[in-house]
């Protein structure tokens, strides 16, 4: 991958997640405004309990990844061979669960959760794949972000605004997105040469025996998945899990996971420079910077966007998107940190091997991290029982801010001494100065007093808004920052050469 295709497949995924991102938020926007709290809530369950489900697969998807990517022909076969074996387990397991919570939450429950049976195996399936195009064909992993945001916003207004299906409808678009995600990176792995070659049990060997790690990214996907599926539990009531569950939107075009750093991962597993981690960090916090500031900015109003009800969440929406910034930056030290590592770079390497590797060793500080946000979740609401909704729901993501600016830290510092690169300081202050005369934008021409009630009456005059801070905040940009002039150059000069 050369430099001009980091930086095209960063942009790419990046810009993929936005779309996708503008697209899952008007399906949520239908979503919300045609479900009940109640039904929404139970949306919520179903995707913490998708996430459960997932986990146990990271105990081979990421090696399977890693050694595709390595030149091991037979590794995508080995891990789809392996991930068909947990689809058999975990459908049983699920119904049971899904018995279980639908006794607890009454009503229809039960058939909701049964009925996102599917939703569960394709989920399964789609995780899978994501991974090996992550680190094979990375620009593929925002092709299918793209595709996936069209076809649940087609399908999510045909069958819940047109049909009236409700959380039927939801399921089903949802599910039907997921096979669209799959059949795009399919298309990209077999251009890649990634095929089904049979299973090698050398490989599922090397991988079981690496197990610890996965074992540990199985937990982390368990503790934050974990909160909307305990809170239920411990409060008795859908209304703070709704308010959780509007306030997570604020993760989706600021944390896309390792999607948005799949470039640099893919490149470091064959070549790590440092100059690669200072050019993803300008390419992710240019656009999430400005996200953020809006967040801030506007948070009651980008809610009443979902449900005019879920306004007075707002304080979690915020708690939300700043965890989720500071995320991002944690992800791309973590990235830097795990592909740099050459532990799996043969077949046989011992567990002492791996035990003392920073693979292991970034993969077991992250687990603490999250640990300890869940810890220290249940603890603040045994010890304060009784507060408010809005307060129960911002416990976990306030839990979250925490632990990740601590864990922050340590991954900065090792990621300096894998491969030595500098933070983009200079650039990084030119975008927090536009972010704060975005910020002022806004206050100053009484953005956050809009609140969306009427969504086709009141949301063009927020478009707008949201438009014209969006060029403010670039062209402040382009004024301070050479490495964005330059960059808007580059993306010109290549659109005039394909035309």
């Amino acid at each position: 991958m050369s430099d001009v295709r980091l930086r095209y497949t960063t942009l790419v995924n990046y810009t993929a997640a936005i779309l996708k991102v503008v697209m899952l938020t008007l399906s949520a926007v239908i979503v919300t405004r045609k479900l009940k709290p109640e039904e929404y809530a139970l949306w919520g369950l179903i995707l913490s309990l998708s996430g459960v489900f997932i986990s146990p697969s990271q105990l081979w998807r990421g090696w399977s990844a890693r050694y595709a990517r390595r030149g091991y022909n037979q590794a995508y076969s080995t891990g789809l061979f392996l991930t068909l074996i947990w689809l058999t387990m975990a459908l049983p397991i699920y119904s049971t669960l899904s018995g279980i919570y639908g006794h607890m939450l009454g009503g229809l429950g039960a058939y909701y959760l049964l009925l996102a049976s599917p939703y569960i195996a394709i989920y399964i399936l789609y995780t899978f794949h994501l991974s090996l195009s992550n680190a094979t064909a990375p620009v593929y992993s925002g092709y299918s972000d793209l595709i996936m945001g069209f076809v649940k916003l087609l399908l999510t207004y045909a069958l819940v605004l047109v049909l009236r299906m409700r959380l039927e409808g939801v399921i089903l678009a949802s599910t039907l997105a997921l096979v669209a995600g799959i059949l795009t990176i399919a298309v990209g792995l077999k251009k890649n040469g990634i095929k089904i070659r049979g299973v090698n049990f050398r490989l599922v060997k090397a991988w079981f025996r690496g197990f610890p790690n996965p074992l540990l990214r199985t937990i982390n996907t368990y503790m934050t998945n974990a909160d909307r599926s305990l809170l239920p539990l411990i409060v008795q009531s859908e209304i703070p899990l709704a308010y959780l569950t509007a306030a997570y939107t604020a993760k989706l075009p600021l944390q896309g996971g390792f999607k948005i750093t799949a470039g640099l991962y893919s490149r470091f597993l064959r070549r790590k420079r440092g100059l690669d981690v200072e050019e993803t960090l300008r390419l992710i916090l240019l656009p999430s910077t400005f996200i953020l500031f809006t967040i801030l900015a506007i948070p009651a109003t980008l809610m009443s966007v979902l449900r005019p009800e879920y306004v007075e969440a707002y304080p979690v929406f915020m708690l939300v998107a700043a965890f989720a910034y500071i995320n991002l930056l944690h992800n791309i030290f973590l990235t830097t940190i795990q592909a740099a590592d050459t532990i799996d770079a043969r077949i046989d390497f011992s567990l002492k091997d791996l035990l003392l590797s920073d693979l292991f060793k970034s993969t077991a500080v992250n687990t603490f991290r999250n640990v300890a946000a869940l810890i220290f979740s249940l603890l603040l609401l045994a010890t304060f029982p009784h507060m408010e909704y809005v307060f129960i729901a911002a416990v976990f993501p306030l839990s979250w801010l925490i632990t990740t600016i601590a864990s922050i830290v340590w991954m900065y510092l090792r990621a300096g001494k894998v491969t030595k690169f500098r933070f983009p300081l200079k650039d990084y202050i030119s975008f927090l100065i536009a972010g704060a005369v975005t910020y002022i934008y806004y206050i100053a021409c009484d953005v956050h007093e809009i609140i969306v009630a009427s969504f086709w009456q009141d949301i063009p005059q927020l478009i707008l808004h949201t438009v014209t801070a969006a060029a403010v905040y670039l062209a402040v940009v382009l004024l301070l920052s050479k490495w964005t002039r330059n960059l808007l150059f580059a993306i010109f000069k290549k659109i005039v050469e394909f035309l």
